[in-house]
């Protein structure tokens, strides 16, 4: 039987095994399962909507998401771990764009960020941060469930707009995202950033 419910702390092992796996290439797999454990941890307290979905016992997969503009609050939150996760990890200074993302936190940290057009016209953002299934699963539809359930309980919380971003190589994604409903705002050097209204309201 398919459940799809919140995530809580006895579940982090599990989306940390199925984020490894889904983002195997991704920098922050690279800086180990103590700055993974710190990333997810802070969802789960500071998030908006975060999933795991199970079949019997198995957990599947899961999806999280938090108010746009959780990246100041994130990386200032996590900084620590996240430096002592860098010291412990030497080999992802030479992983491509480390540099650059590391610039892109200290930015976020002392610095305030630019607001997207959406945000001007007071419209309330929800980023998907992430969303990752076991490979198993995969072509099964469990994706598409959580993010229904996820698509549902950001219009029950208020949200008008979802927002997100994917590698531009990630043809899987952008397929699965143009499918649901997302239109392409921007490009970001090597992202594409997509966001679905999911509200009629215009404000």
């Amino acid at each position: 039987m398919i459940e799809i419910k919140p995530i809580n702390i006895n579940y982090l092992n599990e989306v940390i095994f199925i984020h490894k796996e889904a983002f195997k290439d991704h920098l922050n797999v690279h800086l180990g399962d103590l700055y993974l454990e710190t990333f997810f941890k802070w969802f789960i307290l500071n998030g908006k909507i975060n999933l795991i979905v199970k079949n019997e016992n198995d957990i599947c997969g899961y999806i999280v998401g938090a108010e746009y503009g959780y990246q100041k609050k994130m990386s200032q939150d996590i900084l620590v771990k996240a430096v002592v996760s860098i010291l412990f990890s030497p080999k992802v200074f030479l992983l491509s764009g480390f540099w650059e993302n590391v610039y892109k936190r200290i930015k976020g940290v002392f610095f305030k960020a630019a607001q997207p057009n959406d945000r001007i016209l007071n419209k309330r953002i929800i980023s998907l941060v992430g969303i990752g299934v076991k490979s198993k699963y995969y072509g099964t539809g469990l994706a598409s469930k959580m993010f229904d359930e996820f698509e549902q309980l950001s219009k029950k919380s208020d949200f008008d707009v979802i927002r997100l971003s994917v590698y531009e190589s990630n043809n899987r994604a952008i397929k699965f995202y143009i499918n649901k409903g997302f239109e392409v705002t921007s490009k970001n050097n090597n992202l594409i950033i997509f966001k679905k209204n999911i509200t009629s309201d215009t404000h």
